[in-house]
């Protein structure tokens, strides 16, 4: 397996001598300056990480902007309604059957609403 040439080559003078490189204080400090620029590049993505991750975990945040959708979707469904329970009320007032979708009976509204403004034309 192992012979005692190995262990010795391992700690020769002669591969020692190979894998040192000497440097200059120069590019000591090139190399310190490109290490301690990526150690801070690293620092700023790994913190930024952890803001953007606390940020859309965060289940207040979450809660509070669901809230504020749902807030918004029943004001839209409230006025919706509001609108619906016009058209229907005119619906019925003019005698038209409500056994049709609401987008029939808009479609409906607009006929109406078109012809009363060609009737309008014609009697001036």
């Amino acid at each position: 397996m192992h012979s005692p040439k190995d262990e010795d080559a391992l700690t020769s003078s002669e591969l020692n001598a190979v894998s040192i490189v000497l440097r200059s204080k120069e590019e000591h400090k090139n190399y310190n300056n490109l290490n301690n620029e990526f150690s801070k590049r690293m620092k700023e993505i790994s913190n930024n990480e952890k803001a953007t991750s606390s940020r859309t975990c965060d289940k207040d945040n979450v809660d509070s902007e669901d809230d504020n959708l749902n807030e918004n979707k029943k004001r839209i469904m409230k006025r919706l309604n509001k609108f619906e329970d016009k058209v229907y009320l005119f619906m019925l007032g003019i005698g038209l059957k409500i056994t049709r979708t609401i987008e029939e009976i808009l479609d409906d509204y607009r006929i109406l609403f078109w012809q009363e403004q060609i009737n309008k034309i014609h009697i001036i």
